[in-house]
């Protein structure tokens, strides 16, 4: 599986967490619902390219989700295959 598969995979969890928290803490987060699929978008080109920032509730649950541990090495360690 390619690192663009992979990230998909994350992102599948990652978007739908991101919804979630900036429902559930939108003091935290300065975009609301109709503008969470752009930023899943610029997320996913940053999860590929790796230019990304790993804090955050949303990527927090994401790697909770694919069972992995919630650091910049875990991350890129399921990215990579």
């Amino acid at each position: 599986m390619s690192r663009a598969e992979r990230v998909e995979t994350f992102v599948s969890f990652y978007g739908p967490a991101l919804m979630k928290a900036t429902e559930d803490y939108p003091e935290e987060y300065f975009y609301k619902g109709p503008d969470v699929a752009g930023v899943v978008s610029r997320m996913r080109a940053a999860f590929i390219s790796g230019s990304y920032n790993h804090d955050g509730r949303a990527i927090k649950a994401a790697c909770k989700a694919v069972g992995i541990k919630h650091t910049r090495t875990a991350m890129e360690a399921f990215f990579n295959g």
